[in-house]
């Protein structure tokens, strides 16, 4: 059995226990004895993070992330053994999340071919802790998220290719989205003022903006994420205006999520994308609720099951296929800038893996085609294939 050749990434979730230090030791000496990546990896859960926002003064949620995570990476210095470290490829995650589905989060970003836990600590808690929380909050009348789309449309390679169209155009908002960020991110470091003036700044802008538009950009925007499930006019550039709101928030001072926002970006493009195109609006937002997740965290897999968990199995198919291309769409970016690259998204790519995005550049291969012109061969391939035509090129 070559185990080197079929073990290539160990995730190691923890929870900073003794137990967890052991599986961490463990995962370091058949990384090296493999020649496999780390990713090592702690879910924080809501109390934690309030505990890590009160230490910090009021700290946005992002720099609490990245506290933790400069924690994480003195763990494992404290925990593997000096003379292995040098050898190893070591990646650190962070989420606030339940242990389970953040474990699930974690494999999929890191593409993890070994989990190495310590189970007991770790596993059994957490499913008895969700079980429990679900059956009490069951029983005080308090229900999930779940919104079945009673809309299921005919296969035909027509709407097939709208479904792929917008895959391209959630792509293209996720990179909006991440690029705003990214943006207000200089913009809030070339402002070097104290940092509770440029809160006020920030606010003072949020402020000026919400009377130019719309106080429905602010906060979580539950409401306009179910109008626009339920198939509702929503005005066309809403998609635009939380990108905008949600970067001056969160590079200013603000402190919050981003995974809400992806929600409401969206489910309120894909309603814009299905009037354009002709379609069901609602049935475009919940393809665009799921594919904004998939393309702008990089996590195609989550946004698929997220589909059937959210709108029910009939929309899977198509939702699945959405994620993917919006997945492709959206590069070597992210919001989350300390992601890991564990893949290359194109061939026709020159990029680094196994570092932080935010510290990778692509760069186009001498002699490769251009994303756009093979987008535009790819769609005139599957019309010809479903069509019954040759490609005729």
């Amino acid at each position: 059995m070559t185990v080197g050749a079929q073990i290539t990434r160990i995730l190691v979730p923890t929870d900073f226990s003794p137990s967890a230090e052991a599986a961490c030791d463990l995962a370091a000496r058949l990384a090296t004895r493999t020649q496999a990546d780390l990713a090592l990896f702690h879910a924080l859960s809501g109390l934690e993070l309030l505990a890590e926002v009160g230490r910090g003064r009021g700290k946005p949620q992002i720099e609490v992330l990245d506290d933790v995570r400069d924690r994480l990476r003195t763990w494992f210095e404290t925990v593997v053994p000096a003379e292995l470290r040098p050898s190893l490829t070591v990646g650190f995650h962070v989420k606030v999340s339940d242990p389970t589905p953040g474990i699930a989060w974690a494999a999929e970003q890191s593409k993890a071919d070994l989990i190495l836990m310590a189970t007991y600590d770790v596993l059994l808690p957490s499913f008895v802790a969700g079980i429990i929380s679900y059956q009490v909050s069951s029983s005080l009348g308090v229900t999930y998220f779940h919104h079945p789309i009673e809309f299921v449309p005919v296969f035909t390679h027509a709407f097939f290719l709208k479904v792929l169209v917008a895959g391209v155009f959630f792509g293209c908002c996720s990179v909006f989205l991440i690029e705003a960020l990214r943006f207000g991110k200089k913009l809030s470091e070339v402002v070097t003022v104290w940092a509770p003036w440029k809160g006020v700044m920030g606010g003072g802008l949020l402020i000026a903006l919400t009377l130019l538009f719309s106080q429905q950009y602010l906060g979580l925007g539950l409401n306009t994420i179910e109008a626009s499930l339920e198939g509702h006019s929503i005005i066309w550039y809403a998609f635009i205006l939380k990108a905008i709101f949600t970067s001056v928030t969160l590079t200013f001072g603000g402190s919050g999520g981003i995974v809400t926002p992806m929600f409401f970006i969206g489910a309120t493009a894909g309603t814009a994308i299905a009037h354009l195109l002709s379609e069901d609006p609602a049935t475009f937002a919940a393809i665009g609720l799921v594919s904004l997740l998939a393309g702008a965290a990089n996590t195609p897999i989550a946004g698929s099951v997220l589909a059937v968990e959210y709108f029910g199995a009939k929309i899977a198919p198509y939702a699945a296929v959405a994620c993917v291309v919006s997945f492709v769409m959206t590069g070597h970016r992210s919001v989350y800038p300390s992601q890991v690259l564990a893949i290359e998204k194109s061939p026709s790519l020159e990029v680094r893996i196994g570092e932080e995005i935010e510290k990778i550049e692509a760069q186009l291969k001498p002699g490769s085609t251009s994303v756009k012109v093979k987008i535009v061969r790819i769609l005139k391939a599957v019309h010809a294939r479903l069509s019954g035509k040759k490609d005729d090129r």
